[in-house]
């Protein structure tokens, strides 16, 4: 089942995986915490697909603070299209939403103590104004209280 069918969405189970998983989520319902983390670590290792390694390559080269579309799907040999495709079945998103994700991620890991207008260069965004706008689209918060709330969770 392609992950974009599974994107923004709460499904049961059963239903990626059919009587396995219901039974599953039985065996789930009945087990302690410790035991439930063991049984989904487990089920999820030997029922998980092998990744795409286009898809794989695509987001390596997306994960770079300069990375570009474009430039990834012509240093893979295929179109933009092409691209977004296999983004889309692999990981239930188009290479710009990972693009605009690995940025974000980046932006979290900046030195505090700099100044934002540098975390934002650093992270690859192309000013603090494109920053503030794509914080604010992909976590709804300010790039202040995002950043805060990411520092908080991290500790």
């Amino acid at each position: 089942m392609p992950a974009s069918e599974l994107r923004d969405l709460r499904v049961g189970i059963e239903l990626v995986w059919g009587v396995a998983g219901r039974e599953i989520g039985d065996a789930l319902g009945a087990a302690d915490p410790r035991q439930r983390l063991r049984i989904l670590t487990e089920t999820v290792l030997q029922r998980r697909a092998a990744p795409d390694p286009l898809a794989v390559a695509a987001a390596r080269r997306l994960a770079e603070p300069a990375a570009k579309v474009s430039t990834a799907a012509a240093d893979l040999g295929i179109s933009e299209r092409q691209l977004n495709r296999r983004m889309q079945n692999a990981v239930g998103y188009g290479p710009k939403m990972l693009a605009r994700v690995a940025r974000l991620r980046r932006l979290i890991v900046q030195p505090d103590e700099e100044p934002l207008a540098t975390r934002a260069f650093a992270a690859g965004y192309a000013s603090q104004a494109h920053m503030n706008d794509e914080v604010r689209r992909l976590t709804g918060l300010t790039p202040v209280q995002f950043l805060k709330d990411a520092t908080l969770t991290a500790a």
